[in-house]
């Protein structure tokens, strides 16, 4: 093998490292496991009868604090505190959306885990 054949993959192996490394994996991932632990609390809460209003504003509740936690930590690497009052400004938004949706999903009489789900 030639040397800028090795020094060729030398620079892929180092890219591919620091890609796999990037924030946007990271979000992508922490994403995905907020979206799986969200839906599991739904639809735990669902499955025990709980009105929907009480399960958003429980699922909502404990979302924001994993989420929070999962984004900062895994994702930015920061353990600060301080953007916590805007993390829930966003929230509470998504909660009123979810709210109104969910309340239009049921009046069309389709069922709660499949509106929860989109």
């Amino acid at each position: 093998m030639s040397r800028g054949s090795l020094k060729l993959i030398t620079v892929l192996v180092r890219n591919i490292k620091k890609l796999s490394s990037h924030k946007l994996y990271k979000f992508l991932f922490v994403s995905v496991l907020n979206t799986a632990f969200g839906y599991g609390l739904f639809a735990l809460l669902i499955f025990i009868e709980l009105p929907y209003q009480l399960v958003l504003l429980i699922g909502t509740i404990i979302g924001i604090l994993f989420n929070f936690k999962t984004l900062g930590i895994i994702v930015f690497k920061q353990t600060e505190n301080r953007l916590f009052v805007k993390f829930i400004g966003v929230y509470a938004l998504v909660y009123l959306f979810n709210v109104a949706c969910l309340s239009l999903f049921k009046y069309f009489s389709i069922s709660v885990y499949v509106a929860g789900a989109a």
